[in-house]
């Protein structure tokens, strides 16, 4: 009798351990847009500029509708679709004639399914155009200040 009760607390301390044990999901995605982290990049006015993105699943599990958006460079937006473990998707496209700075933030969504149950994953990485001023040239100014003063005394001589 002895012996079957030791064998009934086994197989009770047994399944309390299986059923102690939870089921740890690391899911998990990084996007970086040009650079990790806030980036700054300089242009003149009317440059094409391009933006490079990269999604990687960082986690150890698979993703699926995978959507990248972003609001002010609406060329960038995709729909990944599947990413698995570990994998990454680099795809790169221009925002043409850019006439004025901007920063905007590239975003990413994915979603795990399976136990215990489903839920999203984001991240999102912003990034900065700053549009040259367009500044004369010394040789310019001075030949319009010449013009100017040019046109000054031609106006006296008149009067």
């Amino acid at each position: 009798m002895t012996r079957l009760i030791s064998l009934v607390i086994a197989a009770i301390a047994a399944l309390t351990w299986t059923h102690a044990q939870a089921t740890v999901i690391d899911a998990g995605i990084d996007i970086r847009k040009q650079e990790e982290g806030p980036d700054e990049r300089v242009f003149p006015s009317g440059s094409d500029v391009t933006f490079e993105i990269v999604v990687t699943n960082t986690g150890d599990v698979d993703l699926v509708r995978v959507i990248v958006f972003d609001p002010l460079v609406p060329s960038l937006d995709r729909f990944l679709g599947d990413l698995a473990a570990g994998a990454s998707v680099v795809y790169s496209d221009i925002a043409a004639n850019v006439t004025a700075s901007f920063t905007n933030i590239a975003t990413v969504v994915g979603l795990y399914e399976g136990a215990p149950g489903s839920f999203e994953v984001r991240d999102e990485d912003p990034s900065t155009v700053t549009i040259e001023r367009s500044v004369p040239e010394p040789t310019t100014l001075l030949l319009l200040g010449l013009g100017l003063a040019g046109l000054g005394f031609a106006r006296k001589r008149l009067h």
